[in-house]
């Protein structure tokens, strides 16, 4: 017999963003958190690469590391956060870009492999992915127009592959702030969700509640939630709310509180009765261990688990 949503088990899950080996070592075994989220571009950048990619541009796992990883986590319920276009590149390996049909077939390699390393690890879990770039480093990637028609095909192949191939994975994408100047990659505009991924039945959201403090004047989460594509988890930090065109020192990744985010008590109201897991995506250079393990127990506390 199918449960009221009142007789499920609707406790949020708190994680905290890792972006290193040491990291994952030291925020793991932690009871304070209930899963992590590990940024594969953060991790590789730190000397432990994930996967590999061959010269016809296939990527592959890299067994040893995930075997690494299983150990370190015990059993311990993680997520990923997807390289975002002209992020981080591995030796050998190229700029992919969403609106360019041309390398589609690598970046579903990508998730692929990705969704191996799932499995290896004996998880399931979500890909966070940012959606598609219209400039990367002052370079012109794609018109909107050419965007939506060609970012979303990728979209498309990715839903249909997480269901044909039975991947353990659940794809979804978070939304982002204003254009910068040396950059613009969508999901400011609740549009741009319908746009890029209404043909989808199976890819979700991730919400980021401080790039919602930097998004365009009119960005309200309530339209992009009113989108119809559920939420699947999100990421949870503060800023000034001063948006800087010219800078990412206003992507300030501080921990969340009444003064720094919109709405604060509105979205506690939500985390206690969604069970989605609620990452940590904070800036640890700012803060020591025990103050990251203070916040969350308070956390917690206002969270009722």
């Amino acid at each position: 017999m199918t449960a009221f949503w009142w007789e499920r088990d609707a406790k949020p899950k708190l994680g905290i963003a890792c972006r290193s080996l040491p990291e994952i070592k030291t925020y793991a075994p932690m009871p304070e958190f209930d899963t992590l989220e590990l940024s594969i571009a953060g991790l590789a950048k730190n000397g432990f690469e994930l996967y590999s990619i061959d010269r016809n541009e296939k990527y592959s796992p890299h067994l040893k590391n995930a075997e690494i990883l299983k150990n370190i986590l015990g059993g311990k319920p993680y997520q990923v956060h997807m390289p975002y276009e002209g992020n981080y590149l591995l030796p050998g390996e190229r700029k992919f870009f969403h609106a360019r049909r041309d390398d589609h077939k690598a970046l579903t390699s990508r998730q692929r492999v990705v969704a191996e390393i799932f499995r290896i690890t004996g998880n399931k879990g979500i890909c966070v992915w940012h959606l598609a770039a219209l400039k990367v480093k002052k370079q012109k990637i794609a018109t909107l127009e050419n965007a939506y028609e060609i970012a979303s095909i990728l979209y498309s192949e990715l839903d249909t592959c997480v269901l044909l191939e039975k991947w353990p994975t659940q794809i979804t994408f978070e939304n982002y702030l204003a254009p910068k100047e040396d950059y613009e990659i969508l999901g400011y505009e609740p549009e741009h969700f319908w746009k890029l991924l209404g043909k989808t039945k199976r890819i979700g959201i991730t919400i980021d509640t401080g790039h919602g403090n930097l998004a365009p004047e009119d960005f309200h989460f309530q339209m992009l939630m009113g989108t119809g594509f559920p939420v699947c988890s999100v990421h949870f930090h503060g800023n000034s709310g001063k948006f800087d065109p010219k800078s990412w020192k206003d992507d300030e990744h501080v921990f969340a509180t009444k003064d720094n985010i919109r709405g604060y008590n509105r979205w506690i109201s939500l985390f206690k009765r969604s069970g989605l897991p609620v990452i940590l995506e904070i800036n640890k250079e700012k803060y020591k261990p025990e103050e990251i393990q203070d916040y969350t127990r308070k956390l917690r506390f206002e969270l009722a688990i």
